[in-house]
């Protein structure tokens, strides 16, 4: 079998559910207000204002909305547990969050990633603009399998790092510091691997990938 089916994992109660549905039905109504309001206002909206400031507290909401889909699909004792065994789960370079987890614990460690993402990039100082969109999608989305809140550290420490020692603004490679990201898997592999990994290693490992990055990114682009 290739897939699994979410009946095989413990039902939350109903209040649970009802409870985090009715949440999610108030937040899409907010959204569509908030959608007609600034429909309404856009011709006296005055031209200064940044065409995509608008998408901080959308993509806000949409882990919001994220994190209340995981909560309908199991309990919050289950969802603890599943996000203890998420952060305890070597990853071998693709790991099913879904199927070692439960769909619960899943969607809410990509809503806690999804709302790193835009807190980062929010005060990194880089304006928002299409590349937001790409790169919140793709953290939401590896976020259900490999990688996870605590092993995409390293590799932003590492670019922030990088940042300093170039005496440039992290904004500048926030992008590319959450695309690189993708390489999280490896960090937890190393400290959790039973022979020659450690946690010194794998922060080690981490701060370098996500060190090298930038110039390796500047670089490929001169290329192309």
């Amino acid at each position: 079998r290739t897939g699994i089916a979410f009946s095989s994992f413990p039902q939350p109660p109903f209040c649970h559910k009802r409870a985090a549905t009715s949440c999610i039905w108030v937040v899409v109504k907010l959204t569509l207000y908030k959608i007609h309001l600034m429909k309404k206002e856009a011709p006296s909206m005055p031209q200064s204002r940044p065409r995509y400031e608008q998408m901080y507290p959308d993509l806000l909401a949409f882990s919001i909305l994220i994190l209340l889909a995981g909560f309908c699909l199991d309990s919050p004792s289950n969802i603890l547990t599943g996000l203890r065994t998420i952060i305890l789960t070597e990853d071998a370079l693709i790991t099913d969050y879904v199927r070692i987890a439960g769909p619960g614990a899943a969607l809410v460690n990509s809503a806690i990633v999804t709302a790193i993402t835009v807190f980062i990039l929010r005060y990194s100082g880089e304006p928002f603009n299409g590349t937001t969109l790409v790169v919140v999608g793709l953290m939401a989305g590896f976020s259900l399998f490999g990688k996870n809140f605590l092993n995409i550290w390293p590799i932003l420490a590492g670019t922030w790092l990088y940042c300093k020692t170039r005496r440039v603004t992290f904004g500048k490679f926030a992008y590319i510091s959450l695309m690189a990201t993708a390489l999280s898997p490896i960090i937890s592999y190393i400290v959790l691997d039973n022979g020659w990994g450690s946690l010194p290693l794998a922060l080690l490992v981490g701060v370098v990938i996500g060190f090298v990055m930038g110039p390796l990114s500047a670089y490929t682009y001169k290329v192309q």
